[in-house]
């Protein structure tokens, strides 16, 4: 699952100042395979295409050919806002034009944080690509989980930020706050309280996926290896900030789905 956008479709090509990029964006995987802006006809379309109507990006999560007997045919799309999350379903005739663009994915890890500026910066790994993204984009769920070299993926549209997302966590539980016959909720490393079964412990590390702080299992020594291995890759400088100062226990998924 991925996060939601806090702010609106950029229009007009327009910059937002908070958010910079250091180099060409065709470092990034594009998705889908089509053309940036091109024009098709609504019978087109495929699941996965990201379009643009009514100023709004919208993704096609799946559609149907209606052919209602003499009358003209047309397409009943399911679309999913996919800036600020929520779907709608559209009746469209078959040569209708929709406009068809290029959403890009990269992949990122968390180089530093400047806290003056409220901005993260995020090295691709991929690439020499840079990307600094504010503060209220990343929001206090996942700001909890970040840490230097901490892996995330970031889509964007017209060099705007529309998504972002992190892979499963590795966490350490450090207490165990209440219990149930069926559970236990348990603080772990970085202060999250996560629901676990019965059968899990204090000392214990464990995989949760993220936006939902959902338990997956406990983690075994080769994923806790990845994972060190993947949050320890290169010094940072020394002026880094703290990034615990923006992450909030309190915080729930609503944060992400903006």
């Amino acid at each position: 699952m991925f996060a939601k956008a806090a702010y609106s479709l950029p229009s007009q090509r327009s910059h937002n100042a908070n958010f910079h990029r250091r180099s060409l964006i065709q470092h990034s995987s594009r998705i889908p395979s089509r053309d940036y802006g091109s024009n098709i006809m609504a019978n087109e379309l495929k699941k996965g295409d990201f379009v643009v109507r009514k100023g709004k990006l919208f993704k096609v999560r799946d559609f149907v050919h209606v052919t209602p007997g003499r009358r003209m045919a047309f397409m009943q799309v399911d679309f999913e806002d996919f800036v600020k999350g929520g779907k709608v379903t559209e009746k469209l005739r078959a040569e209708e034009g929709v406009e068809v663009v290029t959403v890009d994915f990269g992949r990122y890890k968390l180089d530093t944080f400047n806290k003056t500026k409220g901005l993260y910066h995020f090295l691709n790994t991929e690439s020499t690509e840079e990307i600094d993204v504010p503060v209220d984009f990343v929001g206090p769920l996942y700001a909890a989980y970040l840490k230097p070299g901490s892996k995330v993926f970031l889509r964007s549209y017209d060099e705007k930020p529309v998504h972002i997302s992190l892979p499963d966590q590795i966490l350490k539980v450090m207490s165990s706050e209440t219990e149930s016959t069926t559970n236990r909720s348990v603080k772990v490393d970085n202060g999250r309280v996560i629901k676990v079964p019965l059968h899990v412990k204090v000392g214990d590390r464990i995989k949760v996926r993220l936006p939902e702080e959902e338990f997956i299992s406990k983690a075994n020594e080769e994923e806790e290896d990845s994972d060190q291995d993947s949050s320890s890759d290169d010094d940072n400088s020394d002026n880094e900030e703290d990034l615990s100062d923006f992450s909030d226990s309190d915080s729930s998924d609503s944060d992400k789905k903006k």
